[in-house]
């Protein structure tokens, strides 16, 4: 069966959710190896610190980009900081056309 436009972004979504967590995991477990070998923290603290890449990404996948729209993550970090992702400029120009036929 042929695959559809709406099946194929899917999948690449899925691509994409995957090896987000599958990084946060490989920097995790890289962290905490790293902390935990120099023996200078305890157990705890090398695994608390070092899960936080996985929790991270786990947060970033479920939160902002599964069931969500395409650009969800994109467009919320912009209104974060510029505040005017999603609306219309404040002041728009008036069209070339309409303003010539009113003078």
């Amino acid at each position: 069966m042929p695959e559809t436009t709406a099946t194929a972004s899917c999948g690449a979504s899925r691509e994409s959710t995957f090896s987000s967590i599958l990084a946060g995991l490989l920097l995790s477990v890289g962290v905490s190896l790293m902390l935990f070998r120099q023996q200078a923290h305890s157990p705890g603290f090398s695994f608390g610190v070092g899960s936080l890449p996985l929790v991270l990404a786990s947060v970033y996948v479920f939160g902002l980009r599964q069931g969500r729209p395409r650009s969800y993550d994109t467009d919320l970090l912009e209104t974060l900081l510029s505040g005017r992702a999603w609306l219309p400029p404040r002041r728009q120009p008036c069209h070339p056309i309409h303003h010539h036929e009113s003078a």
